[in-house]
């Protein structure tokens, strides 16, 4: 993730000098401390901007040839069909990009290379020739999704494939494995991977993934979307690329009515995993939902020897009114700043990080650490709604070791993602059963942890809460 912060505004801490206020312009980080007032500083430091799309582009879509697949195109414009008309379209001739060049490819095990089409020949992707192997131009193959999963030769190339992730041996873990060393482990940190899936009408054979000898026919007719059969889409490349073409492919598929109906939300699914992208920016403090009586929020705080002055900066200002008061609770409601088709953190699993200052009365030139209050602060109820982070601040007055103005910068980490409930509900873990893939939760939480663990911790920080809390 690269953060983008606001620009900058001003917090004033002043000394309070032959009664003249001095006000200093703020930094994006740390202490600043001058003969006549002080700074303190809450948002984050600006890192580079996002790069733009590729261009130019080379894109390379690939299409599984084995005959599982061809239960997708036994009925006439299915949702399989469809998607790949409009994933076609969307990618050879919808483009920010300059026109992009775009080779099709059959996949299947011809010696663990992709045949590569013309156009006319892609386009029987919608007839069964392309699946049964009944005709000389498309012999019978069997599923090898590793082979197409190799390191990029240039950062210009964006790999699609669609498949329905039921593999020759049954470890789809072995795939992820793939994707982790030959794009989370590059040399370009921008890489990225997108999964469109897809839940289609089907009649055909399903085979076992683990088990050749082992197979059903299933049929979805009669049968409502959610018994529908899944297949997915990878996109493997650039994560500009990639969110580019699926909020691309997300808007035309509600747009047209054909696509509408065929991708109801319940059955049609986006998510980019991306080491270096989980949110547009850090969440900052905005006003309480709720103050206990015993706190007051101003506009400046004043004890005398120092005053804290807010300027559009964001960082609660806050007033014990009641030093013997007992825990006081302060309720806070946060826009996250998520970026489209990204995981968001888990509110069961988020860390936080304090640091504690006070002004220092003796030497009133700085504000120095003070560790003595870390319990002054607690913070409980974490949840995440709706891109909105809740939370609860626990105040507890007497924690502060002396009467002063303290200083609260509180980083809130994410150490884990959530899950989406669809990659349990359409895994499946034994049986026969064609609504559901074999080992789908398996695949989609081993790339969430490798995704995970490729994160720094500036792209796992979702919050930066400031507060300067005044006890008399």
């Amino acid at each position: 993730m690269f953060l983008s912060p606001r620009n900058f505004s001003y917090l004033a801490i002043v000394a309070m000098l032959s009664g003249c206020v001095a006000v200093a312009k703020g930094e994006p980080e740390g202490t600043e401390v001058n003969r006549d007032h002080a700074n303190l500083h809450c948002e984050l430091e600006q890192n580079k901007q996002q790069p733009d799309l590729t261009n130019p582009l080379a894109i390379d879509i690939h299409i599984d040839g084995s005959g599982s697949m061809l239960g997708y195109i036994n009925q006439e414009n299915s949702s399989y069909i469809q998607a790949l008309k409009l994933l076609d379209s969307t990618l050879a001739l919808s483009s920010r990009h300059s026109q992009p060049t775009v080779k099709y490819y059959r996949s299947g095990d011809y010696q663990h290379q992709a045949k590569e089409l013309t156009r006319s020949e892609f386009r029987k992707a919608h007839k069964s020739e392309f699946y049964d192997g009944k005709n000389p131009a498309f012999p019978a193959v069997s599923s090898d999704l590793g082979s197409l999963i190799t390191k990029p030769k240039n950062s210009d190339r964006l790999t699609v494939i669609v498949t329905d992730l039921e593999q020759n041996d049954g470890d789809v873990n072995l795939i992820a494995n793939k994707i982790k060393e030959n794009y989370f482990n590059s040399k370009d940190k921008n890489y990225a991977v997108g999964i469109w899936a897809v839940k289609s009408e089907f009649n055909g054979t399903v085979y076992s993934a683990s088990d050749a000898d082992k197979k059903f026919n299933y049929n979805t007719e009669g049968k409502t979307s959610k018994q529908y059969r899944p297949f997915y889409i990878l996109f493997l490349g650039d994560y500009q690329d990639i969110t580019n073409y699926f909020d691309k492919l997300a808007k035309e598929q509600g747009n047209l009515s054909d696509y509408a109906t065929a991708y109801p939300s319940d059955r049609s699914k986006f998510v980019i995993f991306s080491p270096n992208n989980l949110l547009a920016d850090v969440s900052y403090l905005n006003s309480p939902l709720n103050l206990s009586s015993y706190l007051v929020a101003p506009n400046l705080l004043h004890n005398g020897n120092v005053s804290v002055e807010k300027n559009n900066q964001p960082i609660e200002l806050l007033e014990i009114k009641n030093k013997n008061a007992d825990a006081l609770e302060v309720k806070y409601q946060l826009p996250l700043k998520q970026i489209n088709h990204t995981l968001s953190a888990d509110p069961n699993d988020l860390k936080v990080a304090i640091d504690i200052s006070a002004f220092d009365k003796f030497n009133k030139q700085q504000f120095k650490q003070a560790p003595a209050a870390e319990k002054a602060l607690d913070f409980k109820d974490w949840q995440i709604n709706d891109n909105q982070l809740e939370f609860v601040t626990t105040i507890n007055p007497k924690n502060f070791t002396e009467s002063n103005i303290y200083y609260f910068k509180v980083d809130v980490t994410a150490k884990d993602l959530q899950k989406p409930d669809w990659w349990n509900e359409w895994n499946l873990n034994s049986g026969s059963d064609g609504s559901k893939t074999s080992n789908l939760y398996g695949f989609m939480n081993s790339l969430k942890n490798i995704t995970l663990n490729s994160m720094n911790e500036s792209t796992l920080t979702i919050g930066r809460l400031c507060y300067a809390v005044q006890k008399d």
